[in-house]
């Protein structure tokens, strides 16, 4: 065999390889936010410094990212924490550790606390990134997991973050849908990326847009086109495809204090050592004409009232909700909804139909805190199709904030860079 035959036959075998290395990048799963261990409870991910803020922190700034979480029992259990960076739409990068980490992928998750005078004895679970441990090289979307320290391979549950290299920035207006089956129901919003001292050479392939209602994962856009493609500027302003359920404001309740009933409290009830939190049944909000509600967007804080550490120091309550049907639905499934239920369709979350009472019930066992939920209908067969509008109702006017996110991988680059994020309200800019 010649040398030119062999690195013919050799350069063959490699395109191959990589045309299979690129199809199972395509094919790859998007990893999504959740709990895999029965007994972890109120999985939070945030800003140091702002509970309440969502996960995004700059390269090269001194921000970090907090994962927080509790096991219910007194048993300590060894864990692991593994960063993962992913595409814009969250599947497994084509580029290795070693590329995006100084440090080592997996760590030992070291922080744990027990619950101080509590009725629900747990262990509460706290890391920071980036650490002495482990720092962060390229900007993007992470997955943390957090594993079994016997079993890598045993995830107990997994959340996503952001690190952003901003670099380009975009303006947004939201406003009322101009085709008229829209109107009364959905926002449309429409975008211009500015990117004039930042050079990306083919737009449509090259810069990806991704849109977020509320910080939500289960509704983005991410397949919108620009309309128009000028020197410095992309628009994007389709009047059928830039458009979101305006949705209604979101329901709400504060158990910070367990002794004391709140507006939405109805009753407080001491069942042996635990507390259980009865709510005031919820009206159908299909029914309702839109009224203004400062809410949370979906969002909730754990706090006890007059707590010292709030990671430690809230007990945990069972809440009563109850929505009120005349009869059950047919070929669908009811849930209780947020973000404290990592906008997820869990039999944990699910309602269940009393006929005696006529309503639709679920107990939770929750943190204390200030929770926002709404109620949301799903198919029954896969559980897969969340229909909010179906019970809470869609309104144009309901206050909402959406993030727009600007990915770029330009042609000599092999993962996504998040380049842009800004914050938009549908009723004044942030």
């Amino acid at each position: 065999m010649t040398d030119l035959s062999f690195c013919a036959r050799f350069v063959f075998v490699l395109s191959i390889a990589l045309v299979y290395v690129g199809l199972n990048c395509s094919n790859a799963q998007s990893l999504q936010r959740g709990v895999y261990k029965k007994g972890i409870e109120s999985v939070q991910i945030y800003r140091k410094g702002w509970v309440m803020g969502f996960p995004i922190i700059k390269m090269d700034s001194a921000n970090q990212i907090v994962l927080s979480f509790d096991e219910l029992g007194n048993n300590y259990n060894s864990y692991k924490y593994k960063l993962i960076h992913c595409t814009y739409d969250w599947k497994p990068s084509d580029i290795e550790p070693i590329e995006y980490l100084q440090g080592f992928q997996t760590n030992d998750l070291l922080d744990s606390k027990h619950s101080t005078i509590t009725a629900f004895q747990y262990l509460h679970y706290e890391v920071e990134i980036p650490n002495d441990r482990v720092k962060i090289l390229y900007s993007g979307n992470y997955i943390i997991q957090i594993v079994d320290a016997l079993n890598e391979d045993n995830i107990v549950l997994q959340e996503r973050f952001y690190v952003l290299d901003s670099k380009i920035s975009s303006t947004a207006h939201i406003h009322r849908p101009s085709m008229a089956q829209f109107m009364s129901s959905k926002q449309q919003i429409d975008i211009t990326v500015h990117h004039q001292n930042y050079p990306i050479d083919d737009v449509e392939q090259e810069l990806k847009l991704v849109v977020m209602q509320n910080f939500r994962p289960d509704n983005p856009l991410t397949q919108l086109k620009p309309r128009f493609i000028k020197p410095g500027e992309v628009i994007y302003d389709s009047d059928s495809e830039n458009l979101f359920d305006g949705g209604n404001e979101f329901r709400w309740f504060d158990c910070k204090n367990i002794y004391f009933k709140s507006e939405r409290v109805h009753r407080i009830d001491a069942i042996g050592k635990y507390y259980h939190i009865e709510l005031e049944p919820d009206e159908n909000g299909l029914r309702k004409p839109y009224q203004y509600l400062q809410d949370l967007n979906g969002r909730y804080l754990i706090k006890q009232d007059g707590a010292t550490d709030n990671g430690v120091d809230p007990d945990y309550v069972f809440v009563h909700f109850s929505l009120p049907m005349p009869a059950q639905l047919l070929n669908a499934n009811v849930y209780v909804y947020g973000s404290f239920s990592a906008w997820s369709l869990t039999d944990k979350y699910k309602m269940d139909y009393n006929f005696e009472t006529k309503a639709y019930e679920a107990v939770l066992l929750l943190k204390q805190g200030l929770y926002n939920y709404c109620y949301v209908q799903a198919d029954e067969g896969g559980a897969t199709m969340v229909e909010e509008a179906e019970l809470e109702g869609s309104f144009w006017q309901t206050e909402n904030e959406y993030q727009i996110l600007l990915y770029h991988r330009s042609k000599s680059n092999r993962y996504d860079q998040l380049v842009g994020i800004n914050f938009y309200n549908s009723q004044k800019r942030f």
